[in-house]
C-alpha cells in the first residue's frame, strides 16, 4: 500500500487528504482535521475517478456529488451493534455518505455514458433525513479527456432523479440536451410486464 498526498488538493486542502493506493484502487482519506471540521465526512472515499481498461474497453467513474442517508434508513434490518464495526464510514451527524455519478464506457468506436448523475443541484429529503449534492460530472468529464460532444450513446439504468440529473441543463435561459450527439437508450417495462427498449431523443419513441 502507498500513501501520498492529494495531487489536485489546494493548499489549505492538502493537509485534509491523503492518497492511498492499494495495487491499482485510489483511495481520498480524509484526515482528523477533515473530519472535525467537515461532520458528515467518511474517514475513506473511493477516489474522485478511476478507470478500469479490460482489453481495448476503458470504463471511467465519474463522480458528480454525494449522497448522505442515516444508515437505519437503508437498512432497516441492521442495528446500532451491527453497525458498531463499520463505525468509521459514519459521519458525526449519525449518516453515511455515498458518491453518486456515472460511468463512461469507451471502445475504438464507441462512447457510452452509463447513467448521467445528479445535476448541478442539491436536494433535501426531510422525511428521510437524506440529502444529495451534484454537479462535479462534467467536470470528471473533462478530467477523463472527454467533452459533452464526444458522448455517442447515453444509457440509462433506470430512471430515478439520481442517474437521469444531467440529460438536459439550461443554457441562455434555454433547455439543452447536456449530451447533443447522444442517443438516449432506457430499457422499459410495459404495463403488461413485457420489456421493451426505447431509443432516441428524449420525447422520441
Amino acid at each position: 500500500m502507498e500513501r501520498q498526498r492529494a495531487p489536485d488538493a489546494g493548499q489549505n486542502e492538502a493537509r485534509l487528504w491523503n492518497v492511498v493506493m492499494l495495487g491499482d484502487i485510489r483511495f481520498s482519506v480524509v484526515s482528523s482535521d477533515a473530519r472535525k471540521e467537515r461532520p458528515g465526512f467518511l474517514m475513506v472515499l473511493l477516489a474522485p475517478q478511476q478507470r478500469l481498461s479490460l482489453g481495448a474497453i476503458r470504463i471511467t467513474y465519474l463522480p458528480d456529488g454525494e449522497f448522505f442517508i442515516p444508515p437505519s434508513v437503508l437498512y432497516p434490518q441492521a442495528s446500532a451493534e451491527h453497525w458498531s464495526a463499520y463505525a468509521h464510514l459514519i459521519g458525526k451527524d449519525g449518516r453515511l455518505i455515498s458518491n453518486v455519478g456515472a460511468h463512461v464506457i469507451q471502445t475504438d468506436s464507441q462512447t457510452l455514458l452509463v447513467d448521467a448523475g445528479v445535476g448541478p443541484r442539491a436536494v433535501t429529503i426531510d422525511e428521510l433525513q437524506c440529502s444529495v449534492r451534484g454537479g462535479e460530472l462534467l467536470q470528471s468529464l473533462k478530467q477523463a479527456g472527454l467533452s459533452p460532444e464526444d458522448i455517442d450513446a447515453v444509457f440509462y439504468t433506470h430512471l430515478h432523479p439520481d442517474h437521469v440529473g444531467w440529460t438536459g441543463h439550461t443554457v441562455n435561459g434555454k433547455h439543452a440536451l447536456t449530451f447533443p450527439r447522444a442517443r438516449y437508450v432506457v430499457r422499459l417495462r410495459s404495463q403488461s410486464g413485457k420489456s421493451a427498449s426505447s431509443r432516441g431523443k428524449p420525447g422520441k419513441t
